[in-house]
């Protein structure tokens, strides 16, 4: 395993735990009418419908991260 292979698990681990820690926080509060998702979910009053939206941006950001640094991985093998 070279320096760049080792340098790209480094990112993929702390992104992967990132998307990890995100999603737990996200997929505890419901998306509508009781449906989970791990990136969004919404806050408020649902019988007044004054709603606000939240959107897992860090945790999408987090799983790029470990798919690209998995990618660069496979790609900076020895040959």
């Amino acid at each position: 395993m070279n320096n760049n292979q080792k340098m790209f698990i480094i990112i993929a681990v702390m992104a992967f735990s990132t998307f990890v820690i995100t999603s737990f926080w996200y997929v505890d509060r419901p998306w509508y009418n009781g449906e989970f998702s791990f990136f969004r979910y919404l806050s408020g009053r649902f019988d007044t419908h004054n709603l606000n939206e939240h959107t897992n941006w860090l945790g999408i950001a987090g799983l790029i991260l470990t798919i690209g640094s998995l990618l660069g991985f496979f790609l900076f093998k020895d040959k």
